[in-house]
């Protein structure tokens, strides 16, 4: 009998936690479902129209909201001493507690907000199509919310790290560890620039920009967001460089965090 991935026993400690998904979770879902609808509604109320870029920030702020208070939402007691018992003692092996902790945060809740918004944001739509301008199933803009959602995942597996390191205060500590984060990565850039020189690196990113392109397709870009950004500025080399470099540290970051979820899973000591 293999002990360490036994796959009947990862669909069933899965199908386990998504039978409890809905008591667990399933009010904080349809809150979610509520105030995008206020959201929408309210300004159609007044005569008012809620643009396509709103409505996908919108979108990904409550995306990300769920997805940041899943972990401890969902297993904010694993690691409890008297409670955390019950999850310890499943026949089942620390890998396949993992990946089902990894599918339920990830996947099922990434999916169930993103999808039940989109239904919700294209009911809506056809209700009143005038008002809200144009559909959010279009290529551009699940491009954009799929660009998001991946740097999402990553902040989201700090915080299941979170969720297994601190005993209490889960997500508030979480937080606190993030900005310290980003802090230090602060610093070592600034540190870097220093040691190049603040003057070098204005020239290297005022030569980058001064071949840049700039003939902007106006019927293409209504208002410069984050994605039209990136059209714009893709095909400059330092660009690519720096989208590699966060690319391989979203990787790094996500890697190990799961991998510290892991081992906190099997270490802990109740």
């Amino acid at each position: 009998m293999n002990n360490i991935f036994n796959f009947k026993r990862f669909c069933a400690i899965a199908a386990k936690e998504i039978r409890e998904y809905s008591r667990n979770y399933g009010i904080s879902i349809i809150s979610i479902l509520g105030i995008y609808l206020l959201f929408l509604v309210l300004p159609l109320l007044v005569g008012g129209s809620v643009s396509a870029l709103s409505r996908i920030n919108m979108i990904m702020l409550m995306t990300a909201v769920i997805m940041i208070v899943a972990p401890s939402k969902l297993y904010g007691t694993v690691n409890h001493h008297r409670k955390g018992l019950n999850y310890v003692l499943l026949p089942v092996s620390t890998l396949e507690k993992t990946l089902s902790m990894l599918f339920i945060t990830a996947v099922f809740t990434t999916f169930i907000t993103t999808a039940g918004l989109l239904i919700l944001d294209t009911v809506v739509y056809l209700i009143m199509p005038l008002r809200l301008n144009e559909m959010l199933f279009t290529a551009h803009s699940l491009e954009l919310m799929g660009i998001e959602i991946l740097s999402l995942l990553v902040i989201q597996s700090w915080f299941v790290l979170g969720n297994m390191m601190f005993k209490n205060q889960k997500v508030a500590k979480t937080i606190l560890s993030l900005l310290g984060l980003v802090i230090l990565i602060g610093l070592l850039f600034l540190l870097i620039f220093h040691i190049i020189g603040y003057e070098k690196v204005g020239l290297i990113f005022e030569k980058q920009f001064s071949d840049m392109d700039m003939n902007i397709d106006g019927s293409k870009i209504r208002v410069l967001g984050m994605g039209d950004l990136r059209e714009v500025v893709k095909d400059i080399p330092i660009f690519k460089k720096m989208m590699t470099i966060q690319h391989i540290l979203w990787a790094v970051i996500g890697l190990g965090c799961w991998t510290g979820t892991y081992r906190l899973i099997k270490t802990n000591k109740y």
